[in-house]
């Protein structure tokens, strides 16, 4: 693409584009499968990784930034910039006599403790307003709320456009995002991601709580003995007993 041609020409990086599903269901284990491949994907298993999620794709971007808090402390040590260019934060859809949000970018962010770089101002797809704020407005708003709190270490924002129409090669990256780049990865990672403490707001927050509900059972079911499968029948002959 356009763009990874251009990390090329302004930063000497390899580059590797990933596709994704169509399905707001599959971004996380889009995100998850690119992370535990994430070796095969750059060809090192030690190099740094720029994540540069650009759209839709800031929804496996974030995903990725957020769970490599819980894989091994060697991958998460690799990630050093989370790129959103013309990202979206909440997403409300109506469902039946509901709005639902899908993907909960904003609230997957707030667990991001590497460097973010939000790219591109308001993207005309994603520039719908929540609540009166605009995708761009949401959004930085919440990345300085989390540097103030020290929560990333750094952030930039940058409101034109990752590509410049400037090169007579081509597009070529914006000085700024290439900026932000090469500092990240002349960047150590922070030593905040190390040891016990790494992740764990996420894991206390996300990981233990989705576990509790997941072994709750419903008010109408207590004192109700599960359902066991007969020992000694076929599937079939089960199936048939149920149907």
């Amino acid at each position: 693409s356009s763009l990874a041609a251009a990390y090329a020409r302004a930063l000497a990086l390899d580059v590797a584009v990933v596709d994704y599903r169509q399905s707001a269901s599959c971004f996380g284990m889009d995100a998850q499968t690119c992370l535990e491949c994430l070796g095969q994907l750059t060809g090192s298993a030690t190099g740094p990784v720029i994540i540069h999620g650009t759209g839709l794709g800031s929804a496996c971007a974030i995903h990725m930034a957020m769970a490599a808090q819980v894989m091994p402390a060697a991958v998460d040590r690799r990630l050093r910039l989370l790129v959103l260019d013309g990202s979206f934060g909440a997403l409300h859809m109506n469902v039946g006599c509901t709005t639902k949000d899908p993907i909960a970018n904003d609230s997957k962010l707030a667990y991001v403790r590497m460097p973010v770089c939000l790219v591109g101002g308001d993207d005309s797809l994603f520039g719908v307003t929540t609540n009166g704020d605009t995708q761009w407005s949401a959004l930085s708003d919440l990345c300085e709320e989390m540097l103030k709190d020290k929560r990333i270490p750094t952030l930039a924002q940058i409101s034109e456009t990752a590509l410049q129409r400037s090169s007579s090669e081509g597009a070529s990256l914006n000085l700024e995002l290439a900026a932000a780049v090469r500092a990240a990865l002349d960047r150590l990672p922070a030593a905040a991601n190390g040891g016990q403490e790494r992740g764990k707001d996420f894991m206390t927050d996300v990981l233990d709580v989705s576990e509790e509900f997941s072994q709750e059972r419903p008010p109408e079911l207590e004192g109700v003995e599960p359902w066991r499968p007969p020992k000694g029948s076929s599937a079939k002959v089960q199936l048939e007993a149920i149907c």
